[in-house]
Order: C-alpha cells, then structure tokens, then sequence
C-alpha cells in the first residue's frame, strides 16, 4: 500500500507539470502592426526553452510575451498534498516544497538528437535525463508512516526527503516534441510534446 501511495503521488506530480506546460503552449494572435518583431529561434533552439522553463529558466517567456508560463507550477506542486491526504499545507509547507521541486528539476540533463523541419511544423528529438523521482519517494517511504493528526506536515516531509536526495537517471529518454510555427512566427509544441516531456522529466 505504502508502494501504491507514493507511486501515485509521483504521478500526480508529473500530471501537474503536464498541465503546467499544456497551459503555456502555443504561440500569440499574430500581434500588431506596431508590435516588435519576435526573437527568431529554430525548432531545436524552443525545445530546450520549454526544458530550461522546467529548470527555472526564464528564456521561455521572453521567446514569447504571450505565453502563460510564469514559473506557477512550482507553487500548484507546493499545493498539491489536498490531492494527496485531502488537506492543504500551510503557507509556508508550501513555499519550501516549492522551492524543493524547483532545486530538483535544476538537475535535468537534456540535449537535441535530430531535428526536422517541414515548412510550419517541426519535430525535434531530445535526449532527457530527468529525476529517478519514484525511486526517491519509494526510498524516503521506507521509514515514513502517515501522520493521521497531520497528514498534509506528514506529506511535507515525505516529499522533502525525497527531493532531497532525488538525481537525474543514468540512461536518457528520447523524446519527440512536434511543434507548430504560428503566424506570429513563434514555435510552440502541443499537447502531447508536453506530456511526454514531462514522463521523461519525472520517472
């Protein structure tokens, strides 16, 4: 059971980062005359944007003003325990598993593979090294029990400890991201490029 559970809380938390990144997912309207002209970036160049973003890099929003990323899916990770144990942690649980989260994905290791471009649609091909999270939260459970009296606190150690001690695995993930140009001239992967990215990020 114990297993079950922190499996579970794994997935959740690779179901949040593929909401976070399906949120910030295409491009702008096409803009207005008097708008700048946008950063020209290849395909290959917005694949590690969207990875970086998972790192905390900023290079995503300034590629493209309208996206939605701001970096708020560390907090909706930080909020996740009411999913979990069925109660929120305190402002300040929150805060540190946050920033827990954000240290962590720090250490994802990527690089481009190949590349193909065909007019206004691309896919590109990475080599993701993400975190070994399930062993993390497998090992950190093997001396943690539930706290009835305090289970959101009790979730907020767990997941600590884990991220604590998590690594990125040995063996990459390819994943292949197809991405769309707009009329705006900025490329943006879709739903599914995000899911994937994120299976590959959290494992």
């Amino acid at each position: 059971m114990k297993k079950l559970w922190t499996s579970l809380c794994a997935a959740l938390t690779a179901l949040l980062l593929a909401l976070a990144l399906g949120g910030c997912s295409g491009g702008g309207d096409g803009g207005s005359a008097e708008d700048p002209e946008p950063e020209q970036k290849s395909p290959q160049e917005v694949a590690m944007l969207y990875v970086d973003a998972f790192r905390g890099g900023d290079g995503l929003t300034s590629y493209n003003e309208n996206s939605s990323w701001d970096g708020s899916y560390f907090e909706s990770l930080g909020n996740s325990a009411p999913e979990v144990v069925g109660e929120p942690l305190t402002s300040e649980q929150a805060a540190e598993v946050a920033t827990a989260y954000e240290r962590a994905l720090g250490q994802v290791k990527a690089e481009v593979v190949d590349e193909k471009v065909d007019g206004d649609t691309a896919t590109v091909t990475l080599a993701v090294r993400g975190l070994a999270y399930g062993d993390a939260m497998e090992s950190a459970a093997k001396d943690w029990t539930l706290d009835d009296k305090d289970p959101a606190g009790s979730y907020a150690s767990l997941v600590l400890e884990a991220l604590d001690v998590v690594k990125p695995v040995k063996k990459p993930m390819r994943v292949t991201m197809t991405l769309t140009q707009g009329g705006d001239g900025l490329w943006a992967p879709d739903g599914d490029s995000g899911a994937a990215l994120t299976r590959a990020l959290l494992r």
